[in-house]
This record gives C-alpha cells, structure tokens and sequence, in this order.
C-alpha cells in the first residue's frame, strides 16, 4: 500500500472559514481514517492563530509537516507547493485544497490503485460538493471551534471535472522529487504582492501543460475515486 502525502494551503486572514475547512478535511483524515500512512504537508502563516489552533488541535491524530510562510510566499501556491514536492518521501502526492474532505475508502482507493507507468499525474474525475452555497456556509460555521466535525453526504451532490484542476493533481511522488511544482519557471516561484493577497492559483494550468509537455497529451490519467467532498463558500480570497 502506498504512502500519501496530502499537499494543502490554508490562510485564515481575510476569512476565518478557510480555518474551519482546514478543520472538516483534518476531521476526515481521523473520523475516516485510512489504511496507507497519510502525512499532511501544511503551508500556512505562523501567525494566523485560527490555523494554528486547528493544527494544534490534531497533533497527535495527524501526522503534519508543516511549512510556515510570508502571506506574500503563501499567495503563491506554486512556491509552497514546489517546496513540499521536492522535500516529499511519499509514494504518492496530492496537492489540494483546504475545503476538500476524504471519507471512507478515498485514500484507501487511492493508496491501491493500479496506476500505468506512463501517467506521472492522475486526477479524480468526479467529486462531491455542496448543493449549494449557503448550505456549504452553514457546515463550516459547524467547525468555529476546532472539533472532530463531519460532513453530511446527504447535503452534496456529484460535480464532473473533465481535466485536473487545483484541488485534484495527484502525482506519483518520485515525478515530484525531481521536477517540484513548476521549479523552473520563475513567475511561479516569486512571492506574491497584489491587493487580493492570494493569487488567482491559475499555476494548476502550467502545471498541467509541463507535464503534458513532457510527456503526450494522455499523460494526465482521470480515475474514479469514491469518497471525495468539496465544501463550498460564498467567499473568497481569490478576487474582490
């Protein structure tokens, strides 16, 4: 069984609700614990105390490697994501988001999965989200104060993806060791100093465009993964 190293950012600095979905995906890794070691590699700000509250409330039941940035390294999610590529000891990678949660059998699925030589990424090509946004609102109100908090799957419903956005690369982690995430492509490893304080996070499409470079058009496999939610939120760093 692989190992997995589950790649995410969070910042609360702007809206305490990316701290509470940073405690939902937390939640799910112990509520809904997997077979395969599962290492989370966390970049944050050090003196966000909203995530470092989560954090400190897992100790013990997740196994962290945490990676304190500037806001202004953290607006750029490629950076963060390179470092923890290239530092990985993990069979396999999986960069996400915070507001993405793993039930039963995800992970599971994902350590055991018959994966072809030729696909250094694969990507779940359905997903669960909330229904709609207020009702995605109102269960993250339900992790204010850090707890073993689960979702209701009764509240989502499947979302198609046709390509690997974001919140779904999932690579094969000796591909990470030795080209990072986007390593040498300077924009993507600049610090970030725009009015918004995160960037639009479009490097998931250099992304995908370097490995598809390097390899054909069919390097980037879709796979059925079952188990997979994403919360949604009326709000966002992203854009004004």
């Amino acid at each position: 069984m692989r190992s997995i190293e589950i790649v995410t950012h969070c910042w609360a600095g702007r809206y305490a609700h990316y701290a509470y979905s940073l405690t939902h995906q937390l939640s799910s890794l112990v509520l809904h614990r997997s077979s395969a070691p599962v290492l989370v590699a966390l970049c944050f700000d050090p003196q966000d105390s909203l995530v470092s509250g989560a954090v400190d409330f897992f100790r013990g039941e997740v196994d962290f490697k945490l990676f304190p940035m500037k806001v202004s390294d953290l607006g750029r999610r490629s950076i963060g994501r390179n470092k923890a590529a290239l530092e990985t000891q993990a069979d396999v990678v999986w960069f996400t988001d915070c507001d993405h949660v793993f039930h039963d059998g995800c992970l599971d699925h994902l350590a055991d999965l018959l994966w072809p030589e030729w696909a250094p990424m694969v990507y779940a090509k359905t997903i669960m989200i909330h229904k709609d946004w207020a009702t995605g609102d109102a269960a993250l109100v339900k992790a204010r104060v850090p707890t073993l908090v689960d979702i209701d799957p009764n509240e989502f419903m499947p979302k198609r993806y046709n390509k690997a956005i974001g919140g779904v690369q999932i690579v094969r982690g000796d591909f990470a060791r030795e080209h990072g995430y986007l390593r040498d492509i300077p924009r993507w490893q600049q610090p970030y100093h725009g009015n918004r304080q995160f960037d639009s996070c479009v490097c998931d499409k250099a992304y995908r465009r370097f490995i598809q470079d390097r390899r054909t058009e069919n390097s980037i496999l879709p796979i059925d993964l079952p188990g997979l939610y994403r919360l949604r939120h009326t709000q966002t760093t992203h854009h004004d």
